[in-house]
Formats: C-alpha cells, structure tokens, sequence
C-alpha cells in the first residue's frame, strides 16, 4: 500500500476553501465549487458538486445513496484522507440521469467547514 500524504491549504486572507467538518484538513478550493443544489427527494439537504478534490479516499461502489434519489445509484463513498469521515460521494451510474452526471463529485455542506479568508465558517451557508 502507498504512503497517505496531505496537500496543505494554506489559511491567508488570499485564499478561500471547504475543509473536513471534523479535522480541518482542506479538501477543495473556494473555485471548485461547480454548482449548489438541493436534493430532489429532500429539500431540507443541500449538496455541492466540485470539480476537483483534494485529501480525500474514494471507496469502492454501492448502491445506497437513498436521500439523493429515488432511482438506482451507484456511488462511491468518498471520506476525509485523515479522520475517514464521511463527506460525500462520487456517483458512477444512475437509471434515468444523463451520462453527463455520472464521475461528478458531490459533497454534503453539514460535513464541511469554509475557510472564508479570515475564519473558518459554517459551509450550509453557501
């Protein structure tokens, strides 16, 4: 097995990016965020798609994402590189979605935190 290694962000008034709700260690810049949505089968979650990642271990498929979607979704699990915690998920096939959704990257808000420049801050807010 390879060595696990930690892109550092580093925290200025220059710089803008989410970190892991739970250990702080920076998983995307402030630029990546591609899109924000809420989930069509619960308007109460919020989820961001990135574009690009970093500090992250993607896991294998499975087939439960059930708060995303009613169709059929396999997705990859995709956790915080230092503490494992849960952050959001790879989608890799979906039933009725076009092929253009599939390999997107989507993380949940309640799992983030937003260094704003000068303070880490709540990422729902977004």
């Amino acid at each position: 097995m390879g060595r696990i290694f930690v892109v550092e962000f580093e925290r200025n008034s220059e710089t803008m990016f989410f970190c892991c709700g739970s250990c702080g260690t920076g998983i995307a810049h402030r630029d990546k965020l591609a899109a924000s949505f809420t989930s069509p089968d619960d308007p109460g979650i919020k989820i961001h798609h990135f574009d690009e990642i970093k500090n992250v271990v993607i896991g294998g498929p499975s087939t439960e994402v059930a708060a995303l979607s009613q169709d059929m979704v396999v997705a990859a699990d995709i956790n915080c590189v230092t503490c494992n915690n849960l952050l959001g998920w790879k989608f890799l096939h979906f039933n009725s979605i076009p092929i253009e959704t599939i390999n997107q990257i989507v993380l949940v808000p309640a799992e983030l935190k937003l260094w704003n420049g000068t303070e880490m801050v709540d990422a729902t807010t977004i």
